[in-house]
């Protein structure tokens, strides 16, 4: 049964540390599911710089060998990178378990992955292996893709609005006085405030249409 599991690792120990330094506003988000082994070619959003400049400026990082710009929305660039073989310990790690990333995003010069494992051994093996080789690693949470696991109104909720929910009642969001403000709560969960804002929202429509439509 595979496994979700948020983590956090620094660019420097995974993926576009050059590109991302001394550049706060840079935001880079993956686009679409990737497997993590030889020869993934990622589509990236990247907000931030003009598409020249995004060009220019991945072609300089060591971890890129040619980069294209598919298309631009505003102030968002949608890039497809093909990656060098220089190698990454925290990216070999995944490899070698066959993890994949289902979400990405990079802020302040850290990547907030969501990655999917064939098995909680897998990921048990990923997280030694990491401690092993010493990589800089957090794990924020860990949770069951298929929602079993989860009972009640909660399991109607998506994985997404679930983990957003749970974060931000953890943290103190519905707290009188709040404890945590929402571009926290985003920062915490590797999201904009906006898209926090529109999970919290989402995720209690369906909690109270799920529990105001159960029987009494």
């Amino acid at each position: 049964m595979s496994v979700m599991a948020h983590v956090s690792v620094p660019a420097d120990e995974f993926k576009l540390a050059r590109t991302l330094h001394g550049h706060d506003s840079l935001r880079i988000v993956i686009e679409r599911v990737v497997p993590l082994g030889e020869g993934v070619v990622p589509f990236l959003w990247v907000t931030g710089l003009p598409a020249d400049r995004t060009r220019r400026r991945l072609r300089r990082d060591e971890d890129v060998e040619r980069v294209a710009v598919i298309d631009h929305v505003e102030n968002a660039v949608l890039v497809r990178v093909w990656w060098t073989d220089r190698r990454h310990a925290f990216l070999e790690t995944l490899v070698a378990v066959e993890a994949s990333c289902v979400d990405g995003v990079v802020r302040d010069g850290t990547w907030y992955l969501e990655l999917r494992f064939p098995s909680r051994e897998s990921l048990s093996d990923f997280y030694r292996e990491c401690l092993d080789r010493d990589v800089t690693l957090d794990v924020s949470g860990i949770y069951d893709p298929e929602g079993r696991g989860r009972s009640g109104v909660s399991a109607t909720l998506s994985d997404r609005q679930y983990e957003t929910l749970r974060t931000a009642f953890e943290t103190g969001y519905f707290a009188i006085p709040r404890e945590i403000t929402l571009e926290e709560l985003g920062d915490r969960l590797g999201i904009s405030d906006t898209a926090a804002s529109q999970r919290i929202r989402r995720g209690l429509r369906r909690l109270l249409a799920e529990e105001l439509a159960s029987p009494a």
